[in-house]
């Protein structure tokens, strides 16, 4: 569907449909990506879901459910069905979803995924202690959390805070991170070497097999090639193997999405 009148320019123009997805996916040599539907249309998955089925070997979800309309367990295991599911997706980063994660709206949910042992992906800039408390509370729950926890208004320099909070969060075996749409965070030109460091660190503190490659390639300062080639200059202290898991290998095991 179109976006909205009135936002801003998004990377990938005015629209986006499975085919021309494909098409870029083909071109920088990606073979599966997981949708994540736009938060401007509220809670809804038919789009990303549709275009799941119909080209289930190119596509997965990551869907969204109404936080505050609390669920039981076989609730929420019943809507991941229907839409075939292979996550959940929520944002805590601006306005009333900034206080869900401590005002109670949100403590159904670890508690229901938990059980139904559903991954959880949640983009949640400035809410380390939040998510500390989270995954203590927690153990059995699988969480993601999206571009290393970071504002979108964040560049350069002021990056380095932020991800020694997302880095001090490694010693909980149940979460994993995104390093999506990285790209987008800093001003200097591809390959990004400001990136590296940063992705070292990171990858240093949770393992290949907890960090995970992304795009947001609606949003990419890059292009989408750039995004996929730069992590090779980025991570080429990895051997074969760990740079797989990095760049999907890890996120199909976690997630249940078996190649």
């Amino acid at each position: 569907r179109p976006w909205p009148e009135g936002t801003h320019s998004f990377a990938h123009g005015p629209s986006m449909t499975p085919e021309q997805m494909i098409a870029r996916m083909d071109e920088a040599g990606v073979s599966r990506a997981m949708l994540v539907p736009p938060s401007w249309e509220g809670d809804r998955n038919d789009y990303a879901a549709d275009a799941a089925a119909k080209y289930p070997q190119r596509f997965a979800v990551a869907g969204r459910v109404p936080l505050q309309v609390p669920l039981q367990p076989e609730q929420l295991r019943e809507v991941c069905v229907r839409y075939n599911l292979k996550g959940l997706r929520f944002t805590f980063a601006r306005g009333a979803s900034l206080n869900w994660m401590t005002d109670g709206t949100a403590d159904w949910l670890w508690s229901a995924a938990q059980e139904i042992n559903m991954p959880v992906f949640i983009y949640a800039p400035s809410l380390t202690p939040q998510i500390d408390r989270v995954l203590t509370a927690y153990p059995g729950l699988r969480l993601t959390l999206d571009h290393l926890a970071l504002n979108t208004v964040w560049r350069d320099e002021e990056l380095v805070e932020p991800i020694r909070a997302a880095i001090s969060l490694a010693r909980h075996p149940n979460l994993t991170v995104k390093a999506s749409s990285l790209p987008s965070y800093v001003t200097d030109p591809y390959p990004f070497r400001s990136l590296h460091p940063h992705l070292r660190a990171v990858v240093d503190a949770f393992g290949p097999d907890r960090v995970f490659w992304g795009s947001d390639v609606s949003r990419l300062s890059s292009t989408y090639s750039e995004c996929v080639t730069y992590m090779s200059e980025a991570l080429d202290f990895l051997n074969d193997d760990d740079f797989a898991l990095v760049m999907g290998r890890a996120f199909s095991a976690w997630v249940d999405w078996p190649k």
